[in-house]
């Protein structure tokens, strides 16, 4: 027996690469990629509005909530609007939203994309690299242009929570392990067994 499944395909900004995703100005859903002639976005949209919110929210306004940031779990139903906002321009302001529901989409979103920031081919270098500050610079120095501007751009993210009031050197490391996991993943096509034994 076969079963016939039909269905409208909605494109999302989920699950694309960083340098597909930085061709897109305005709504993936809705709009079509810039020609190569003309000059792409430094990062994608969806990233700076994702993390302009937690920094307006939860930096600058909410500082009691910041030992939760990336931690506690968002609500899925609000997950879903902010997804759907993000591929089709919705502003955030349109429905409630939690600072930890966007915090776990900011991690999602990472996670979805086709080529981490630390793109596959780097991954084992990066784990050789990881006890040396110069060679981890060489490696980042390396990356696409894209994802090169990624990088900083969380980086800098990360140090403005950082250096916000109220945070803490242990909450501080449990971000940056959180943005690690995503920014830095092995290839999903290798033995787990390989990626495992560099990890360990």
């Amino acid at each position: 027996y076969f079963i016939t499944i039909t269905g409208n395909y909605l494109p999302s900004c989920f699950g694309n690469t960083l340098d597909q995703l930085v061709k897109y100005p305005h709504p993936l859903r809705n709009s079509s990629p810039l020609p190569d002639s003309e000059k792409r976005l430094s990062i994608p949209k969806e990233l700076w509005r994702i993390i302009d919110f937690i920094h307006k929210k939860g930096i600058l306004e909410d500082e009691t909530t910041q030992e939760d940031l990336f931690v506690k779990p968002g609500h899925p139903k609000e997950m879903e609007l902010i997804r759907e906002a993000l591929d089709t321009g919705a502003s955030f302001s349109s429905f409630e939203i939690s600072l930890h529901s966007m915090c776990e989409m900011a991690i999602q979103f990472l996670e979805s994309t086709a080529e981490p920031v630390i793109p596959f081919n780097y991954f084992f270098p990066a784990l050789e690299a990881s006890g040396s500050y110069m060679r981890c610079r060489l490696i980042i120095d390396q990356i696409p242009a894209v994802h090169y501007n990624v990088f900083y751009y969380i980086i800098a993210f990360l140090k403005d929570v950082a250096s916000a009031k109220g945070s803490d050197s242990s909450a501080v490391v449990k971000y940056a392990e959180k943005f690690a996991n995503v920014m830095l993943r092995p290839d999903p096509s290798l033995p787990a067994t390989s990626t495992a034994a560099m990890r360990g």
